[in-house]
């Protein structure tokens, strides 16, 4: 299953690629991509990786300039029948549109709808291993309707944004784990981009069980690489499952 789904991502992302050239830009996607994986394994914009394990709703990456929101995508995480942490549900919001993903549904603005679908900008497309959503203003979602999900942004986002993504400034651990004369570690700085309902029931993980950063590369065959495996050799390990693809 792993290079099935593999092989499916290198396809889509390789014809992306061509069509980025063809239209005169390059991609950088160590710059543009923030990412979430496996055992809890988070990779900010800036490069930032860390792990949180919260299980409440969350703000992934959000527009946070004050004057006008483009788009916020908040996460909704639990823990499976084996105790590994999933994505229960995505919440999109792009400009007027509100997107509610499940691993077997798609609901824009209260309606559930077929996929693909397409409206004024915004394409969703699904299959039995992953969706994803295209919207023109510059972003792209890559789920596999479990643990692992990718967001990719334009550049004109660049230090306009928030949420365990980051404010994606190019400056790592600044604004994120360092904010002025005050330090955060990563559970803390999980903690605050929880999204707070009335009627949700979930718990802060607790901020003293924090396991520190890493900023290190490791290299792993691309053939040992599996979007849905659950082996993994250390922090580092996930950070390769995105690179490897988008090359």
């Amino acid at each position: 299953m792993g290079l099935r789904v593999a092989s499916l991502f290198i396809f889509w992302l390789a014809f992306s690629y061509a069509n980025e050239i063809r239209k005169g830009r390059t991609r950088n996607h160590g710059h543009y991509i923030c990412s979430t994986w496996g055992n809890n394994h988070f990779k900010t914009f800036d490069g930032d990786m860390y792990q949180f394990p919260g299980v409440c709703e969350y703000n992934f990456a959000s527009d946070c300039r004050e004057s006008y929101k483009e788009f916020s995508v908040h996460i909704q995480r639990a823990l499976n029948s084996n105790d590994h942490p999933e994505i229960q549900y995505i919440l999109i919001t792009i400009k007027d549109f509100t997107v509610y993903l499940t691993p077997k549904l798609a609901v824009v603005d209260g309606r559930i709808v077929k996929t693909p679908y397409y409206s004024s900008g915004l394409l969703i497309e699904t299959n039995d291993i992953y969706t994803k959503v295209y919207a023109k203003l510059g972003l792209t979602l890559i789920w596999n309707q479990e643990d692992a999900l990718m967001v990719e942004l334009d550049s004109k986002f660049n230090n306009h944004t928030c949420g365990l993504c980051g404010d994606y400034n190019g400056i790592p651990i600044y604004n994120e784990f360092i904010n002025g004369d005050a330090s955060y570690n990563s559970i803390t700085y999980g903690n605050l981009q929880k999204i707070n309902k009335p009627n949700a029931k979930c718990e802060d993980p607790d901020e003293t069980q924090a396991i520190p950063s890493c900023n290190g590369h490791v290299s792993i065959p691309s053939g040992e690489l599996h979007l849905r495996g659950r082996v993994e050799t250390s922090l580092c390990y996930g950070e390769l499952v995105w690179e490897e693809l988008l090359g």
